[in-house]
């Protein structure tokens, strides 16, 4: 953090000089305290601390004061809206040991997941805080792009169409090159045997 463009003594709300105060003093070793700093951003944010002083929002507190750059400031709001445990601010949610904690980087490549996601791909050791931010990112964009492929529901859905087919003699039509899609064959037999029952 490029400290401080604006003195933190010439603020006017209280509680905002003591939490912007607190923020300065962890940032000389930002690594050990970012989710502090971020829950303690959180809060100011939260309770609108900055607009006795006369800022509009957030980022431009956090601008002035603290110079951090907009996307700086609403990484730290979103990773501790999503990732920060209320009761020890030290570390993350995933934390069961704080030598194995997620950092900043690998939790901003998370936060296009979401919470919910972001909790199943941790709990299933999918993500892990030993991998890299690129192994973090390639996942990311993987379950953004095809969230069935980890679960294998369509794999199974797949399956059973396959069986169908085969059932009614289709397997040349899954077997051939011949551009039809199996969705198109299985919703053709589904509804030649729909006209049967009618029959």
């Amino acid at each position: 953090m490029d400290i401080i463009k604006l003195r933190q003594d010439k603020l006017k709300n209280k509680e905002l000089q003591q939490k912007t105060n607190y923020i300065i003093d962890r940032a000389r070793n930002i690594k050990e305290n970012v989710f502090r700093i971020a829950s303690t951003l959180y809060t100011i944010y939260e309770s609108d601390l900055f607009i006795e002083d006369g800022f509009l929002d957030v980022t431009q507190y956090a601008e002035k004061v603290l110079g951090l750059k907009k996307s700086q400031t609403y990484n730290l709001l979103k990773i501790a809206e999503n990732y920060i445990d209320v009761a020890d601010p030290s570390h993350s949610i995933f934390c069961d040991d704080k030598s194995k904690d997620f950092n900043k980087s690998q939790l901003i490549a998370m936060l296009p997941l979401g919470y919910e996601d972001s909790v199943e791909l941790v709990t299933d050791k999918v993500i892990t805080p030993d991998m890299s931010v690129r192994k973090i990112k390639t996942i990311v964009n993987k379950r953004l792009h095809d969230p069935e492929e980890d679960t294998g529901e369509e794999q199974e859905d797949q399956d059973e169409k396959i069986e169908v087919i085969t059932a009614f003699n289709g397997e040349l039509f899954i077997n051939s090159d011949c551009g039809i899609d199996i969705q198109d064959i299985y919703n053709f037999i589904v509804k030649q045997m729909n006209e049967e029952k009618e029959d």
